[in-house]
């Protein structure tokens, strides 16, 4: 049987996050060793470790290589002081909810199974948006567990395992989820990032990874007309994986469509000035793979204010066909709940309302806290009431 440790880093006014997200995952009993590593001189996340392990090291954050951090560093520090065959990684503020806590288990007693000793790398779901069900609202599935002698980290920021899984076969496991639970907000983890890839960027401007990275997270602080030229640059180029170029895609897509992520887009502000090219962004993110839902989600929308209303329903229709097993980064209300409620929508313009209530009950499966699903259902009964009493008459 192999051994399974956990790695976290840590930095400043993180005790809190730590002791959280440990207690969360049941760390003492789950895993073999645990190896913290502070990215700070806080003596209060000293503290907190060392109720869980004895393993607790300093990491220097900035150094003049480095200015503004180092993720990656950190992360492959903890792997060389850890001592187990595999190792587990999270944040501190990750957590295990408790709906999967026995999921965790069951996933640590396959991962240490002798027949998979040689799997070198599982990628395991990342929740990354939480409703207000606490359930998941976007995931991606993230390189999690890795063999701690033929693995390492690479990169500052966004870091990455190398060699990654375009070398090593990875194993999935899809029914266990992290979920990160942020203390701060995206945008200022972002304006941080920032500076990182662009120090990152400066000294190997070829990199495709940092290039989009630095595209993204541009776009995320505001600075749109340099996030939208690196991406582009990168689609022009075409020389990276489908994954990645799908990503970009959509990502741009989304953008036009309606500005930053939102996992319930209301159509009602469709950015329709954009229409062309969400189309087209739509389009070449379908070139790229059939996986997912998100581009026929907003190809329909893109139809309904074009008024070809058949085509909108035929790409809702389609976004609904879609599974969340397969393929890397999902949106998971644009699997059932918004195309349900896109098309009650469209069955309530062309007058056919038991579809529509139909299509409604879907989409209030899907999200049973949603007020407006509730209010739509009432509203269509009474009419299809109205209806059946004006034919009676």
């Amino acid at each position: 049987m192999s051994t399974l440790g956990l790695n976290i880093i840590v930095g400043p006014k993180e005790a809190h996050l730590l002791k959280r997200c440990l207690t969360s995952f049941n760390a003492k009993e789950n895993f073999d060793e645990i190896v913290i590593v502070n990215t700070s001189m806080d003596e209060e996340v000293n503290t907190v470790a060392r109720e869980f392990t004895d393993k607790v090291f300093f990491f220097q954050w900035e150094t003049e290589e480095y200015p503004f951090g180092n993720f990656g560093g950190a992360r492959d520090y903890a792997r060389q002081k850890s001592t187990t065959d595999k190792i587990w990684w999270l944040d501190t503020d990750d957590v295990c909810q408790d709906q999967y806590k026995e999921k965790l288990v069951e996933s640590i007693k396959l991962i240490k199974d002798e027949k998979y000793k040689d799997v070198m790398i599982w990628m395991i779901p990342y929740i990354i948006i939480v409703n207000d069900n606490g359930n998941s609202d976007a995931f991606f599935k993230r390189e999690r567990v890795f063999d701690r002698v033929n693995i390492q980290w690479k990169r500052t920021v966004h870091e990455l395992l190398f060699p990654g899984i375009e070398i090593v076969k990875p194993a999935t496991i899809n029914n266990m989820f992290v979920t990160h639970l942020p203390n701060k907000p995206t945008y200022s983890s972002a304006l941080r990032n920032v500076k990182m890839l662009e120090l990152e960027y400066k000294n190997d401007p070829d990199d495709i990874q940092t290039k989009y990275f630095l595209g993204r997270d541009y776009m995320f602080v505001g600075e749109v007309k340099k996030g939208i030229e690196l991406l582009e640059s990168i689609l022009s180029d075409l020389s990276t994986g489908y994954e990645m170029l799908y990503a970009i895609a959509i990502d741009l897509a989304w953008f036009y469509a309606y500005g930053c992520l939102n996992p319930h887009p209301p159509i009602d502000k469709f950015k329709q000035d954009n229409l062309t090219k969400v189309e087209g962004y739509c389009r070449l993110a379908i070139s790229f793979t059939f996986d997912y839902a998100e581009p026929y989600v907003l190809l329909g929308d893109v139809y309904y204010y074009k008024e070809e209303i058949e085509s909108s329903t035929k790409m809702y229709q389609i976004a609904m066909k879609k599974k969340l097993g397969t393929g890397k980064f999902k949106t998971q209300p644009l699997y059932l709940e918004i195309p349900s409620e896109r098309l009650s929508r469209l069955f309530q313009i062309k007058g056919m309302l038991g579809l529509a209530l139909h299509f409604n009950e879907c989409a209030k499966k899907a999200n049973s806290v949603c007020k407006e699903y509730s209010d739509n259902k009432t509203f269509l009964v009474n009419k299809l009431v109205e209806e059946v009493k004006n034919e009676q008459c």
